[in-house]
């Protein structure tokens, strides 16, 4: 499972991998933005895309526009993630439309969380006010 419509969010349980190929950290990012790329003409819909990449390490894509409420649903998701994503969670927003400032503080906590765990957090084409607001250091 990969590409999670966020109108069928409620019916995902805890992300399982049953994919045994192994993708490095590049090929992931890769293949994520790809998904969701296949979606452009539901631009006005948001989705997420996952897929780990390793022991402990996963990319999530956000695409399109994110009001409140779907920010605090990829809160849940990025939780449910974290044992998941120990060493290295990576998020990419190449295709992100418009985000309610909640989508920020969601990934702020996912980042403090990763900082206690001793892992890191990684935002791939993330608007730079996302960046100010995250309080993370601009790549």
């Amino acid at each position: 499972m990969s590409l999670i419509d966020m109108t069928q969010f409620d019916r995902i349980g805890p992300y399982t991998d049953h994919d045994s190929r192994t993708y490095g950290r590049t090929e992931a990012c890769e293949e994520v933005e790809s998904e969701l790329a296949s979606r452009r003409s539901a631009l006005d819909e948001s989705a997420v895309a996952v897929r780990r990449f390793g022991e402990g390490s996963v990319v999530v894509g956000i695409t399109g526009p994110v009001d409140r409420p779907t920010a605090r649903r990829i809160g849940v998701l990025l939780r449910s993630l974290r044992p998941f994503s120990t060493r290295e969670l990576v998020l990419t927003f190449v295709l992100l439309g418009p985000w309610d400032p909640q989508l920020a503080r969601v990934i702020g906590q996912a980042r403090v969380h990763h900082l206690i765990d001793g892992g890191r957090l990684d935002l791939h084409h993330a608007p730079t006010e996302m960046f100010t607001a995250v309080g993370a250091p601009a790549a």
